[in-house]
């Protein structure tokens, strides 16, 4: 008996270490995800907790992938899982050798949300505690997403897997949590103290701690926070979130490096969020769009340390009393150097310039459902979209790839470093020039691309249509001119990547290299994949790319670069207006006809006629009165001037002077060309009024005996009714 009971004992420290050693006040896990270029730091962290170790009532469990970038250790590159003890090293002798499948170290994607799920389920069974802090440690860009559509290269994720080519989408990270209560989760990763990645967490998380800049390559400093909770395990949650935040200071406090980190109560941040939709409805009903650039381009803003920044300290932003409150009261804990003094512990998406990612508009997002945030930043690039009114011209230049003589000395010019954008239009074309200095030799890929919104929406068709882009390109051999469709406005859009060849009616183009360096010439018949008309409004994005340099040599908006796919948004876009609008008035009268009927002599009638402007020209219209009765009708008033689509009345009022019959007609002339004048008739009765037996036959009287009663006498009523009586 003794034997068994010895031999469960061994079974179960092998299986479940953690259970021999009864409940702990808390488990540290971390998901160390180093199957990347920060492996070295990942073996350094592991040492700096090993310095310390678990205790009786600390549990320190660590999963480990491993890439092949630092040869300590053995060298070896998959994942194992390691309770830490003090004094341990990193080798695959500690690790864990069976994860409760009867296998052990094995290779995994850290990007994969269902690795993180078994990590943590793994852990919290093996290692039961009544707290647990998750630390999510690896390379971190905020909310951002992976392309899906765009090549191999993510556009800012946490967890980048090389081996995989993964990463781990914000999501996913509620989705490999959910239905689990952990007391903190904190993020050992870039950028990750944003309100998108904060909102993941929500009924996930009691606490939140995290960075809203760059983290260096240190991170955490994992021993003197290690050291202070097993000193004092019975420590509450709030109290550790203090510890990490004060150590973190501690620790760079001297860094030339400038840092933040905050601690966030998670049950304050639906404050937040509402305190915000607040702000949102306010500045979308101001429209002050003005106000808002000058606070967008004077805000603090990350990743701090480069040119490109998307995120923005949302208490810096923001003057809202309200929203400042709940910022303070959601944000319990903080540490600022000192060039990030002001920084609130929040932080918002916020292009720079034009670059509204297309992901932000993924609905698998929770904060997407939860704030009006993403309309303030539709509506702010909406009102703030540069404008280029493209001239009308009667020169039309000849498409040979040469920008010669008066061809386009009366377009719209863009102007980049020397590089030049040439636009024009007539009743049918768009014409473009691109006059590109800085590209003197043919490359694969040398192209000018233009990506169009047409009907005005600011988004793409939800399936596949005539929006998109054309580039015309040179694939290494020829040049062609090719459509690609884009489609769907949730997420990353569709890309039709089968380029359809268009025909000459369509695009027509040129290019040269006659001037030692690249021309192109280009004409678009707008009227018939836009179904535009003179005058419309489209939406456009234009670039001129260097496949040699790898770089666009001129684009506009000037402010999109096209580096965070922002191109692929037609938020981003500017407008272009196609000349002058055709403005031709046209005129609608309503009724033809007036009958009033019969009118008491010297009393008035009135009826309106309505007219419409259904042209797209302003409606100038005069009216008068004539026919034989018209002395006896009146108009008001005589004139009236409207635009396209609006409406007007003109009052007419028949006063009949004598009893009998009136005709007239209202004669309305305007400025429509193919009907400029308009008829009204006008007919009505005039009637005396004659008494008799109490009554009268004008009109309004049924019968001469309406009023007979008033001619009976009245003792006559008196006596009728004590008969009655």
């Amino acid at each position: 008996m003794k034997t068994t009971l010895k031999m469960i004992l061994i079974a179960s420290l092998i299986l479940f270490p953690g259970y021999a050693w009864g409940i702990a006040n808390w488990t540290v896990m971390i998901y160390m995800a180093a199957d990347n270029d920060l492996e070295y730091y990942a073996l350094n962290d592991f040492l700096e907790l090993s310095s310390v170790g678990s205790s009786t009532n600390v549990k320190i469990v660590v999963q480990l992938d491993r890439g092949g970038y630092d040869s300590r250790y053995g060298a070896w590159t998959k994942a194992h899982r390691f309770y830490v003890t003090r004094g341990m090293t990193p080798t695959e002798g500690n690790a864990i050798s069976n994860w409760g499948d009867g296998k052990g170290g094995r290779e995994i994607n850290t990007g994969d949300p269902g690795e993180l799920k078994k990590f943590v389920e793994w852990a919290i069974t093996n290692y039961p505690a009544n707290n647990y802090l998750l630390v999510l440690w690896n390379h971190g860009q905020g909310w951002k997403n992976k392309s899906e559509k765009e090549g191999k290269e993510p556009t800012k994720w946490i967890f980048y897997d090389d081996t995989s080519d993964d990463v781990l989408w914000m999501f996913e990270l509620k989705e490999a949590l959910k239905g689990k209560r952990l007391s903190i989760v904190a993020m050992d990763a870039c950028l990750m103290g944003t309100i998108e990645a904060m909102t993941e967490l929500l009924g996930i998380a009691d606490y939140f701690v995290g960075s809203e800049a760059e983290v260096p390559a240190n991170g955490l400093p994992y021993n003197t926070i290690m050291s202070s909770l097993l000193s004092n395990p019975s420590m509450t949650p709030r109290s550790l979130c203090e510890i990490i935040v004060e150590k973190y200071g501690d620790f760079y406090k001297s860094s030339v490096l400038p840092v933040t980190i905050s601690a966030i109560d998670m049950s304050k941040l639906n404050q937040v969020i509402e305190a915000l939709d607040n702000f949102v409805e306010g500045t979308i009903s101001r429209k002050d769009w003005n106000s808002i650039k000058n606070a967008r381009s004077s805000v603090l803003s990350f990743p701090y340390e480069e040119d490109y920044r998307y995120q923005i300290d949302l208490g810096n932003f923001t003057s809202d009393p309200s929203l400042k409150s709940a910022i303070g009261n959601a944000v319990f804990k903080k540490y600022n150097s000192s060039e990030l003094s002001n920084a609130s512990g929040i932080s918002i998406y916020f292009p720079q310039g034009r670059e509204y990612n297309p992901f932000y508009s993924d609905t698998r997002r929770t904060f997407l459902s939860l704030s009006k945030w993403n309309n303030l930043l539709k509506e702010y690039l909406k009102g703030t979209a540069p404008r280029a009114d493209i001239p009308k011209s009667d020169v039309k230049p000849n498409i040979d790839g040469i920008i010669k003589g008066n061809e386009w000395e009366d377009a719209y010019i863009i102007e980049k470093e020397g590089v030049k954008i040439y636009l024009k239009c007539d009743e049918k074309y768009i014409y473009i020039a691109v006059d590109d200095i800085k590209d003197s030799t043919l490359n694969i890929n040398d192209r000018v691309g233009i990506y169009f919104d047409t009907n005005g929406d600011w988004s793409w068709p939800q399936s596949r249509g005539n929006e998109g882009n054309y580039w015309i390109r040179y694939d290494g051999t020829k040049w062609e001119g090719v459509f690609r469709a884009i489609w769907g406005n949730s997420g990353m859009p569709n890309s039709d990547e089968n380029y359809e060849s268009l025909s000459s009616n369509e695009l027509t183009f040129a290019t040269s290299l006659s001037t030692g360096h690249l021309v192109y010439e280009i004409r678009i018949d707008y009227t018939l994949r836009w179904k535009a008309n003179p005058g419309d409004e489209v939406h456009l994005y234009i670039f001129a790319y260097d496949g040699g340099k790898n770089q666009d040599d001129i684009c506009w908006p000037q402010d999109l670069t096209g580096i965070d796919y922002g191109h692929l948004s037609p938020l981003n876009y500017g407008t272009v207006k196609l000349g002058e609008r055709i403005e031709i008035p046209s005129i609608e009268v309503k009724p033809e006809e007036i009958d009033f009927g019969e009118v008491k002599v010297d009393k008035t009638e009135t009826r309106n006629i309505t007219v419409k402007n259904v042209g797209t020209g302003t409606l100038f219209v005069e009216a008068s009165l004539e026919g034989k009765g018209s002395s006896s009708f009146s108009i008001s008033p005589a004139s009236l001037a409207l635009s396209p689509g609006e409406s007007g009345n003109i009052s007419v009022s028949f006063k009949p002077k004598r009893d009998e019959s009136y005709t007239a007609y209202v004669v309305i002339r305007s400025n429509d060309p193919l009907k400029d004048t308009c008829y009204v008739y006008l007919r009505g009765e005039g009637k005396e009024e004659i008494w008799l037996l109490g009554g009268c036959t004008a009109s309004g009287c049924e019968n001469g005996l309406s009023y007979l009663l008033f001619l009976i006498p009245l003792f006559l009523i008196g006596s009728l009714s004590k008969k009655d009586n």
